[in-house]
């Protein structure tokens, strides 16, 4: 909201559609690619597939990604990767909000605190699609996830 003073919420939700995930390889590609140079054939993997991805919206705008994928063969534990937020929306909690949501959902369906080392013990098969914890923290304007 220019001018009023007031900053807009940080919406999470789950990008749970082919056009959502159009979304989140964009994200990769404009802050991966175009910012940071790093150059790939494709910003989209196989994990895409079985993890959970996260858009960050401010207004009606997509300005953040972030996925957690779960345990599986080649992976001991729960990760989250291919966190990236827009330049221009930097220094606003973006990142954390995301970043929070991917915790607050790998704690949600684990037995154990995710940390980030190798301690989470039961590994994470599937992302329950009935709810989803907030991402809102005490310094956070995030709104809960949606889907």
């Amino acid at each position: 909201m220019a001018g009023t003073g007031r900053e807009q919420p940080i919406v999470i939700t789950v990008a749970d559609t082919p056009l959502a995930m159009q979304t989140v390889i964009e994200l990769r590609r404009v802050v991966f690619g175009n910012e940071q140079r790093i150059l790939l054939s494709r910003y989209e993997d196989p994990e895409d597939g079985f993890s959970l991805n996260l858009i960050a919206s401010i207004g009606d705008r997509a300005v953040g990604t972030g996925r957690l994928t779960p345990a599986y063969d080649r992976a001991a534990v729960p990760t989250i990767t291919w966190v990236a937020t827009l330049p221009a929306y930097r220094n606003r909690g973006v990142g954390s909000a995301i970043v929070r949501a991917l915790i607050d959902e790998a704690e949600r369906v684990a037995t154990t605190p995710f940390t980030s080392t190798p301690r989470l013990t039961r590994s994470v098969s599937t992302w329950p699609t009935d709810s989803v914890r907030s991402a809102s923290r005490k310094r956070s304007t995030a709104s809960p996830i949606k889907r």
